[in-house]
């Protein structure tokens, strides 16, 4: 000590730390066992170093209207499966994204013309779009209105992929003259359009 000196201690950290983040246009939330990550959209959470490295089972879990897309960083080798097992031997950060779906359909209504008495019209297609980044999940497809009973539909559920589509069709067989019309609703889990509806119109006609 001949003169003033400076001196610095460095510590390493007692912990490590994993902090998790949820992306993406979709919602949910990643949970873990042992409990403690409960993440929507960021959390973080610290283990203790030394002794046997802990591992942590962190789940995606997406709500109604969402799809989970996949893991990213610590456990992107898990790819679209909802479960990643980690060691917690190191920092590390986890990313899972989500994904939401967008419908549209077309066409957006449908005139179905003169049609006679009885007889029933040539199919109409229509097709349904998923414009999302989510599984589109189509629940039902049904005829209302007051002259429903004179439209009929061919379709079923479907699950479609994002950028995946789904044709059906309709038809018109008018029981009486006159202007008739009718509403195709289609449910699915789009939390913006949860019943959408396309207007179908045509006319009877008594030869």
């Amino acid at each position: 000590m001949e003169k003033d000196k400076d001196c610095t201690a460095l510590f390493d950290p007692d912990y490590y730390t994993l902090s998790v983040t949820k992306t993406g246009a979709g919602n949910g939330i990643i949970t873990s066992a042992p409990a403690g990550i409960n993440c929507q959209p960021y959390c973080i959470k610290t283990y203790p170093r030394g002794g046997q490295a802990k591992n942590v089972t962190l789940k995606a879990n997406p709500d109604a209207s969402s799809s989970f897309l996949g893991w990213g960083d610590a456990c992107q080798a898990r790819g679209t499966k909802q479960t990643c097992t980690i060691k917690m031997n190191a920092d590390k950060n986890v990313t899972a994204h989500f994904g939401q779906p967008d419908i549209s359909v077309s066409p957006d209504s449908y005139e179905f013309g003169n049609v006679a008495v009885k007889q029933s019209s040539m199919p109409a297609m229509f097709i349904i779009h998923n414009n999302g980044t989510g599984n589109l999940k189509i629940t039902k497809i049904r005829v209302i209105g007051t002259d429903a009973k004179m439209f009929r539909i061919k379709s079923r559920g479907k699950i479609i992929v994002p950028g995946g589509e789904y044709q059906f069709t309709a038809t018109f067989k008018p029981t009486s003259a006159g202007n008739k019309s009718a509403i195709v609703q289609i449910s699915s889990n789009d939390p913006d359009a949860p019943a959408m509806e396309v207007p179908l119109t045509g006319t009877g006609n008594i030869l």
